[in-house]
């Protein structure tokens, strides 16, 4: 099996969270589990700012995978990807026996997707989460225009519209003809053995973590708002520290939250975390918060599970019913009285019942997450897809 992936981001794009991690990783697995050759097409970007100081295209081979990084053009639009040199690939794509787009609402995948109908070659397309119903109030009209003209059409034409859960399958919006399948992302998850313990030196507080892009949709204001409404002895037993990169200066808002409610001595924005630092911090605390207003997936909840962390998590990621079903954290709405209530309840739980959250995860990763059985899963879709 020969794949095309085409992509406005690939590793070491960490900027962009989670999504390069899942895509690369997926690559990365197909082609060692499998041997099966994959090649990505993706920018040379990671924020606002180039990978490589190169006005060309860069080739790389990561990990046994061919990628190349195309220069980025710049365009009005906030994250509106594209890049000229796309184009230029159109008469290879006929030699892949299956080219897998990731993303919507860009030009750079847009033009993938026709460039993929032009060649006669089937496509997948993984949204990312894109299509959910909250994603699409932002800058409602340029999306309305851009589904209206290009991305309705191009789902309808997808050999496949891969989904990470059945949750975001349900706040998905997509045509009535497109053929979705639901497979969790194609992520190696280790869950440990050496179960968590608590920092001996901390053993009174309660220390939360939240990891990833400091944004109005990750919910944070509201979750400050919620610790200020805590008794004082309750402040007392709890730490939240926010590890991640500012986006549409949103950070500016949440420090002023912090002077706000007077809550210096308990919320710290730490900076920005690379992927190999995560493991170590996370180490360092009791609960990961991601009390957000939309998470397609949640790879940082998975991550802390896979570390035996607890998480507290909205219910809007759409993971929350594997959190649910294994028991394995704290789910609230996004109401902050709600979120301070579960947070009163937390801390009433002695450290040996938030950590017995997280050893819960191990079922999680056992049934849901199997790596063999989610590489058969990747392997039927892709040949299914070549068969028609």
């Amino acid at each position: 099996m020969k794949l095309l992936y085409i992509t406005p981001y690939y590793k070491p794009a960490w900027y962009f969270g989670g999504p390069p991690r899942c895509i690369s990783e997926q690559a990365e697995l197909l082609h060692q589990e499998l041997s099966w050759e994959i090649d990505v097409i993706t920018l040379n970007l990671n924020g606002n700012l180039p990978l490589f100081e190169d006005s060309d295209i860069v080739v790389k081979n990561v990990e046994g995978i061919k990628v190349f990084y195309l220069p980025h053009r710049f365009t009005p639009f906030y994250n509106y990807f594209y890049s000229e040199k796309l184009k230029e690939f159109q008469n290879v794509i006929q030699y892949y026996d299956v080219v897998h787009i990731h993303g919507v609402f860009n030009a750079f995948s847009k033009i993938a997707c026709q460039m993929a109908l032009k060649a006669g070659v089937p496509f997948i397309l993984t949204p990312h989460g894109m299509l959910d119903r909250w994603s699409l109030q932002k800058s409602r009209g340029i999306k309305w225009l851009h589904h209206l003209l290009f991305e309705s059409k191009l789902v309808r034409n997808a050999a496949r519209v891969h989904l990470t859960t059945v949750s975001e399958k349900l706040n998905s919006r997509l045509p009535a003809s497109a053929k979705t399948i639901v497979i969790p992302y194609l992520i190696q998850f280790i869950c440990k053995q050496d179960f968590h313990q608590r920092l001996s030196e901390i053993s009174n507080k309660v220390r939360m973590i939240f990891i990833g892009r400091i944004n109005r949709k990750k919910g944070i204001l509201q979750f400050i708002e919620a610790i200020s409404k805590l008794q004082e002895y309750e402040k007392e037993r709890l730490i939240f520290d926010l590890y991640g990169n500012n986006e549409e200066n949103h950070l500016q808002a949440v420090q002023h939250a912090i002077e706000k409610y007077q809550l210096q001595n308990i919320v710290t924005y730490k900076g920005f975390l690379l992927p190999e630092e995560r493991k170590m911090i996370l180490k360092q605390y009791d609960v990961m918060v991601l009390t957000c207003f939309q998470e397609n997936f949640g790879i940082t909840v998975l991550e802390s599970l896979e570390e035996n962390i607890p998480v507290f998590i909205s219910d809007q990621v759409n993971v929350l019913d594997w959190i649910k079903k294994y028991d394995c954290g704290w789910i609230t709405s996004m109401k902050t009285e709600t979120i301070a209530e579960t947070m009163k309840d937390i801390l009433l739980q002695s450290p040996e019942q938030i950590a017995n959250k997280g050893i819960n995860s191990q079922k999680l990763f056992e049934k849901e997450i199997n790596i063999n059985t989610l590489l058969q899963e990747y392997k039927k879709m892709y040949e299914s897809v070549v068969i028609g």
